[in-house]
């Protein structure tokens, strides 16, 4: 992991677990929708990686109902340990440790009460659609997207087809009269 990725993660953790102490989840979902920009840039799993977890957290955290399911205590008592496990990995330059701390966050969803697990698993999975399309909108390909988050071309074509992202502004491309005016002008 480059220096600027493990900097940018270790932010993202600080704000993540503030976040959460305050209850303060539109601050989450705004570090989560910036670490996409920089898993744009990078293209690497790690910053992909904690934006669909970031994401997620922000979502499950948005729900009261969780927040009275059986198992939701022991359940953020272990995500928060882990969290403040992760940043302490990460500030330590401690990869492999970090890496393990985060699949261990995605496998404690397996000690909740079957009712919340099923909600959590289906808001994990969405994230990651969610977070490919953002990935795409930012130009990266589709399938190499799909290929990175882990999900099917298919999937993402049909979350970013419902949600117009193939319209917005960073999706157009110019008309080849607009290339070719660009391109003459670099030899000028």
């Amino acid at each position: 992991m480059d220096p600027d990725t493990r900097n940018q993660i270790e932010l993202i953790l600080k704000g993540t677990l503030e976040g959460i102490k305050n209850n303060d989840m539109l601050k989450i979902g705004q570090l989560s929708n910036f670490t996409v920009h920089g898993a744009s840039t990078r293209q690497d799993k790690d910053s992909i990686t904690i934006a669909v977890l970031v994401y997620a957290l922000s979502k499950i955290y948005g729900r009261e109902y969780y927040k009275r399911q059986k198992g939701w205590i022991n359940f953020e008592k272990k995500l928060q340990k882990k969290l403040n496990n992760a940043l302490d990995a990460i500030k330590k330059k401690d990869i492999n440790t970090y890496e393990n701390i985060l699949k261990g966050i995605f496998t404690i969803i397996d000690g909740l009460d079957h009712n919340i697990k099923d909600y959590i698993s289906v808001v994990f999975e969405k994230a990651r659609v969610n977070k490919a399309s953002r990935l795409y909108e930012h130009g990266i390909s589709l399938g190499k997207t799909a290929d990175l988050l882990g999900v099917t071309q298919y999937e993402l074509m049909d979350y970013a087809g419902k949600t117009f992202i193939a319209d917005s502004a960073e999706a157009q491309t110019l008309n080849i009269l607009e290339r070719i005016k660009i391109a003459r002008s670099l030899f000028k």
